[in-house]
């Protein structure tokens, strides 16, 4: 068995987006949220980091603090991190995802472990009705990472925000999506992708 978690229709959008718009790079980026009583986490958003050198340190600090700051003021915190890999057929993570993992899971105040999400490059059809993340959760001593199945209900919408997400990649909105490699060229682009937000919230309620 698994963790508990459940992954928001806004960040599974932002997370399948960044992958689409740099789909010959490594991208990766982290997942806010906040855990229930019952240690299950709930992640809500998804920031996207880098597309050039994903674990450049001095870099990866800078962001990591920003959106710090900006997680508290939302009462959320950094309880995720996802990556696509380069290569079309690999989706296993790599020393880069476990050292900012760890990092994360260090700075944590939930007694809640973090998820780790990896992208299946290969299922990032137009048509996808069928969920191109794998999820890992760490093993009882903390030392290793276990893959886990998805089960129904832990993406947040389910086949409907499958298709939401292929329709927002057909009429190219993973153009407009901002990374903090993006801003850290022009700081008028914000990583927080809040257009995009609108428009997937949007597509989900019209959808109810």
């Amino acid at each position: 068995v698994g963790m508990k978690f459940s992954l928001s229709s806004v960040a599974y959008s932002k997370v399948v987006l960044h992958a689409c718009r740099y789909p010959h790079r490594a991208v990766n980026g982290v997942l806010l949220g906040s855990a229930d009583e019952g240690g299950a986490l709930r992640l809500v958003d998804a920031i996207p980091l880098f597309h050039f050198a994903l674990g450049l340190a001095p870099m990866l600090e800078v962001a990591l603090s920003q959106i710090e700051i900006y997680a508290r003021t939302v009462s959320l915190q950094i309880v995720g991190y996802y990556q696509a890999n380069e290569h079309l057929e690999d989706s296993s993570p790599d020393a880069i995802a476990y050292r900012i993992i760890d990092k994360i899971r260090e700075n944590m105040t939930t007694p809640s472990s973090p998820v780790l999400l990896m992208v299946h490059n290969w299922k990032l059809g137009l048509t996808n009705d069928d969920i191109p993340l794998k999820a890992y959760h760490p093993t009882h001593e903390g030392k290793t990472w276990k893959k886990q199945e998805w089960e129904d209900g832990q993406l947040e919408g389910g086949l409907a925000t499958l298709r939401l997400v292929s329709g927002l990649v057909s009429s190219k909105e993973h153009e407009k999506l901002v990374d903090f490699d993006t801003h850290l060229n022009d700081i008028t682009q914000d990583w927080l992708n809040p257009e995009i937000t609108k428009a997937v919230q949007l597509a989900s309620t019209s959808r109810e």
